[in-house]
């Protein structure tokens, strides 16, 4: 593979992942009016609970929800990267042995005219 492709794949890999790193996670937030509903869907209108400990408990859960989220899109961007380069590491590949072949085509023919009596 001429180095030439190796220095684009290179140069693509890397600033993909110079844009992975600089940009932020996903907003994958629960807004807060979602969390009350659901809050006084589950409670109802009783008493007997302390609504601001069971809040702190729910926005606390949703938190670390929301980081595993972030952290499993990361992943799955990750794993669609691989799979591209992959995909374009084999299309190089293709494309250098489609051109030898070519080549070797040319040459046999060149060598078949010269060897058939005219």
């Amino acid at each position: 593979m001429p180095k030439v492709d190796f220095i684009i794949i290179f140069l693509v890999f890397a600033t993909f992942l110079a844009i992975f790193q600089l940009t932020p996670s996903p907003d994958t937030l629960i807004p807060e009016e979602r969390i009350e509903t659901a809050i006084s869907d589950v409670l109802g209108n009783e008493i007997k609970y302390d609504r601001a400990e069971i809040y702190g408990i729910v926005v606390k859960v949703v938190e670390l929800l929301n980081e595993g989220q972030s952290r499993r899109i990361k992943y799955l961007i990750t794993a669609y990267f691989f799979v591209w380069l992959i995909l374009i590491l084999y299309l190089f590949r293709l494309k250098q042995q489609y051109t030898r072949l070519h080549k070797q085509i040319q040459r046999l023919e060149t060598s078949s005219d010269q060897i058939q009596p005219k």
